[in-house]
């Protein structure tokens, strides 16, 4: 016996029960269901680029360290800016009796004048650039750049004092700008962005452990020679 046939009728409004509406709230599931799946895909999208973006700053960090190798200081280790110091408007460095104040200038400056002395293999192993010579025990010379800025600040101070006191100048014009340069391109490298002015704190390299790193490591083969 073939099989009944079922008779095709159209959806109308009539077939739907009153208390629930018109074609409205046949549809109202619909777009509930098609609400909460573009939700999903929404926080599904949001998920993977927050990992992408994630991602791009763990690759951001390594590839800066892999290129700035000197971030790690060979010298004072991996916490460089580890002192805190208060800028104050003057010190005894400005203040006081000349002949106290040229022999605290002098006391900053640890025999050898900040020249240093390192085996040739460990400037090859921090990347340092090629020598500038060789001491008698075949060490490499090199000089510590905060004493290169000292000793320019000193030529400056030098030539203000004599100026001020009408006296001849010691060092040549070119060697005054030279280290007038010299320290502005320290100034602008180190950046410093401390806001505030005298009684703030400054976040700085430690002096101390550089100070007593050039000791250790001093390059004097000329002063000796001198008796100095």
């Amino acid at each position: 016996m073939a099989p009944k046939e079922t008779e095709y009728e159209p959806l109308t409004t009539a077939s739907v029960d009153e208390s629930e509406g018109t074609d409205e709230h046949v549809l109202r599931p619909y777009a509930t269901r098609t609400a909460k799946q573009r939700w999903g895909r929404a926080a599904w999208v949001v998920c993977v680029l927050a990992l992408v973006l994630s991602n791009a700053a763990w690759i951001g960090v390594y590839r800066h360290q892999k290129d700035h190798p000197h971030d790690f200081d060979p010298i004072l280790g991996s916490n460089t800016l580890s002192v805190m110091s208060e800028y104050v408007f003057s010190s005894p460095y400005v203040e006081g009796n000349l002949t106290e104040m040229n022999q605290r200038w002098r006391d900053m400056f640890p025999r050898g004048g900040g020249a240093v002395k390192v085996d040739p293999q460990w400037a090859v192993d921090h990347q340092l650039q090629p020598t500038q010579g060789y001491a008698k025990d075949g060490k490499a010379i090199y000089v510590v750049a905060m004493y290169h800025q000292l000793h320019c600040l000193t030529v400056i101070r030098t030539s203000l004092y004599q100026s001020h006191n009408g006296r001849d100048q010691i060092d040549d014009w070119g060697h005054v700008t030279h280290c007038l340069d010299t320290l502005r391109q320290a100034i602008q490298c180190l950046a410093d962005p401390t806001l505030g002015g005298v009684g703030v704190r400054h976040q700085c390299r430690d002096f101390e452990a550089l100070l007593a790193w050039t000791v250790e490591h001093a390059y004097t083969d000329n002063v000796d020679e001198m008796g100095l």
